[in-house]
C-alpha cells in the first residue's frame, strides 16, 4: 500500500502527463470573432454598394488605399460587373484570403 505522499507524488506525475499529452485549449472569443469578421465580409460583399463596401473593409481594419484593400476592392467591382470580362489589370476572382491583422503583401 502506498503511503500518502507516494499518493500525492503519483497525482502530480499523472497531472504533468496529462497536460503535456492535452490539446491546447481553445480561444472561443478569437474564434467567434473571427466568425463575426468572415460573416460581416460575406455580408459586404453580397448586399453593399461601393461606398458602403469600402467604408466596411475599413471598419473590419482594411486601411484604404492599401494594397490590399484595393484588391479587394478590384475584386468586389469584378463581381458586380455584368458578363463580359474584366478590365486588364483586375483580377478575375477575389483576392487570396487575408485578415486584417494578417501580414501584408
Amino acid at each position: 500500500m502506498d503511503t500518502p505522499d507516494e499518493e500525492k507524488r503519483q497525482q502530480d506525475i499523472e497531472d504533468v502527463i496529462r497536460e503535456a499529452t492535452s490539446r491546447r485549449p481553445l480561444d472561443v472569443e478569437a474564434l467567434r470573432e473571427e466568425q463575426r469578421v468572415r460573416n460581416d465580409y460575406r455580408w459586404l460583399i453580397r448586399n453593399a454598394d461601393e461606398a458602403t463596401f469600402k467604408k466596411g473593409l475599413s471598419d473590419l481594419g482594411w486601411t484604404p488605399g492599401s494594397i490590399e484593400f484595393e484588391q479587394h476592392v478590384r475584386a468586389w467591382r469584378a463581381l458586380r460587373r455584368p458578363f463580359g470580362g474584366t478590365p486588364p489589370g483586375e483580377p478575375s476572382s477575389p483576392p487570396e484570403a487575408s485578415s486584417p491583422s494578417g501580414p501584408s503583401s
